[in-house]
């Protein structure tokens, strides 16, 4: 849910889009080398996208182990770097999914955040698993 009242996902997004993008959060700037080896401006705006990954990162540090969670952050990066240049339909992709589908298990709560001039910052989170 999402300010106390239950609600689809797809209505989180929408709610969570307008009001996290009238607060300036969630657009991303950056340059990035491209796999053809050309560089390019790339500019994102997922205002939604941006609040929840930031509360269910918080809800990882509240529930998993240290060594799971340590092991979670180092894959990440090459887990999205993977997807980013197509190689969804793999062996590896499917191996990794199984592995952050484990520690999902136990990732639950309640998360508040404050969203201030492009800023998410917690204002509280509680998990029956911490």
């Amino acid at each position: 849910g999402l300010d106390g009242k239950k609600m689809s996902g797809f209505d989180i997004i929408d709610m969570l889009n307008d009001i996290a993008g009238a607060n300036g959060v969630g657009r991303i700037d950056l340059i990035e080398n491209r796999l053809v080896g050309i560089k390019s401006r790339e500019v994102y705006e997922a205002p939604a996208a941006v609040v929840l990954h930031f509360a269910h990162r918080e809800l990882e540090r509240l529930t998993l182990d240290k060594d799971v969670a340590h092991y979670k952050a180092k894959i990440a990066h090459d887990y999205a770097t993977m997807i980013y240049n197509g190689l969804w339909f793999t062996p590896l992709r499917v191996s990794l999914d199984a592995f952050v589908n484990e520690t999902q298990k136990t990732v639950n709560g309640l998360v508040k955040v404050k969203l201030y001039k492009g800023n998410v910052d917690i204002a509280g989170r509680t998990s029956p698993n911490s």
